[in-house]
């Protein structure tokens, strides 16, 4: 599980890797014109933009030491401050998450988990510390895709440009797969790319998703499991080069998995899995075996992966008929992530709140660092207007169970604005302590204790 001390310092890059998604959309966009329906959202930046000037002109006159004081020092050396991490007390049922308390936890383990977990033998044996085993004694261990994690003794010179983690346990006739996020300045670079892609435009028209978490599944992952996830999925155990002599249980449900980017990661699976094959895609036969096999996806604090471009009727059915009732994502509080790509407002929320904060210092020098990516994200989203159209097309096209604190009981959203229970209605609320708050929300449900078991 993650503890607080080292989370400090992975919630930063993962929060600096979403925060650099529009960014890179902002610099392919310059000199395109903006058309009349932005205005309201022009308006919002230009006057952050004001504050953000006068920021920046503080910025260049001194940084805040520990003190509180105006020094010459930056801050880049001041050790993480403890993150107030507490158990989640009312968990969803089943109806509302999908899965059964007991599966919530382990898919909530697995995603906190593959970040500790630097090879198959670290993963098995933070299974067995834990109260995994207890809940789940025939869970199993049947791939393990190494990836750069931050491991037992994490130091950031160990980063690299390996695709993240990806694993896969199984436990009676469930696969649950699960990825892990943001770690390596390549998943970074993924975050910070929101062009999209439509691998399924012949039969249905105007779905799109993120084209970096569509070559990742399609040119890492799938390329080399889904041949084993279909034998799973067939009960043909023996035939996955994983030493298994003997077949097993046929899977018949498919839980996907993952926090951050892993939880974008899981919802692409999800669409990949579960739209009609193509000519060109490696991975049809495993759509074709999957077809009686329920799919789910329970991702946490995941970004938008999805864009809808003037979708068909065919597409909306497809969406709300195959994929909204299977797929949630788990939110807290005032997460900005989960507000990435399209829910501006929110995000100039947290801006102007961190602008605006004089509590005290900020917990680390990369969470300095994170603040200053989010106010140079609203730099060039006001300088380079054309980039907002692509970012608006976002949406999150499962469910969202989403916790307003701890002790909150779990509601229901959806990202739709005709609907009564609508994410976007949520506003940035925090005023005080913003960048450690914003850490914690992102951090909290795969952070013992949290949601994991």
């Amino acid at each position: 599980m993650l503890h607080s001390a080292k989370c400090v310092v992975l919630a930063t890059t993962l929060l600096l890797g979403a925060s650099l998604n529009v960014l890179h959309a902002g610099a392919e966009s310059e000199g395109t014109t903006t058309s009349a329906g932005h205005e309201d959202v022009q308006k919002m930046y230009q006057e952050t933009g004001k504050k953000i000037s006068q920021w920046k002109e503080r910025q260049q006159e001194c940084s805040v030491s520990e003190s509180g004081e105006c020094s010459a020092e930056g801050s880049s050396d001041r050790p993480p401050s403890p993150m107030r991490i507490e158990r989640i007390a009312h968990l969803p049922d089943e109806e509302m998450a999908g899965v059964d308390h007991d599966m919530l936890h382990l898919c909530a383990t697995i995603a906190g988990g593959v970040y500790e977990a630097a090879s198959r033998a670290d993963f098995e044996l933070l299974l067995t510390d834990s109260k995994v085993r207890e809940t789940f004694p025939d869970l199993t261990v049947r791939f393990f895709q190494n990836g750069v994690t931050f491991g037992r003794d994490w130091f950031p010179e160990q980063l690299s440009l390996d695709a993240p983690t990806f694993v896969g346990v199984i436990t009676g006739s469930t696969l649950v797969l699960g990825w892990r996020g943001t770690v390596t300045i390549k998943d970074i670079l993924a975050d910070a790319n929101i062009d999209s892609v439509s691998p399924w435009k012949q039969k249905l028209k105007g779905l799109e998703v993120q084209k970096a978490y569509y070559e990742m599944i399609k040119n890492v992952y799938f390329r080399t499991h889904a041949k084993d996830i279909e034998n799973y999925v067939k009960g043909a155990y023996s035939k996955v080069p994983n030493k298994v002599k003997k077949d097993g249980t046929p899977i018949t449900r498919i839980i996907l998995t993952g926090h951050s980017l892993g939880g974008g990661l899981a919802q692409v699976a999800h669409l990949c899995m579960r739209a009609p094959p193509n000519l060109f895609s490696s991975w049809n036969s495993l759509v074709n075996a999957c077809k009686d096999v329920e799919i789910r996806t329970l991702a946490i604090s995941a970004p938008m992966t999805t864009v809808l471009n003037d979708p068909s009727p065919e597409t909306m059915h497809f969406l709300n008929d195959q994929i909204q009732p299977f797929m949630r994502n788990a939110v807290f509080n005032a997460d900005v992530v989960p507000r990435g790509y399209s829910n501006l407002e929110f995000i100039d929320g947290f801006v102007n709140a961190f602008l605006n904060d004089d509590s005290g210092i900020l917990p680390s020098g990369v969470a300095d660092q994170l603040a200053r990516a989010f106010v140079n994200l609203h730099i060039r989203i006001f300088e380079m207007r054309g980039m907002m159209e692509q970012a608006e097309r976002y949406r999150h096209v499962g469910k969202l169970i989403y916790y307003d604190n701890p002790n909150a009981s779990p509601t229901l959203y959806v990202d739709a604005e005709e609907e009564r229970n609508c994410f976007r209605d949520l506003r940035y609320g925090p005023k005080t302590k913003v960048a450690d708050t914003a850490l914690e929300n992102h951090m909290v449900l795969v952070t013992s204790p949290g949601l994991v078991l």
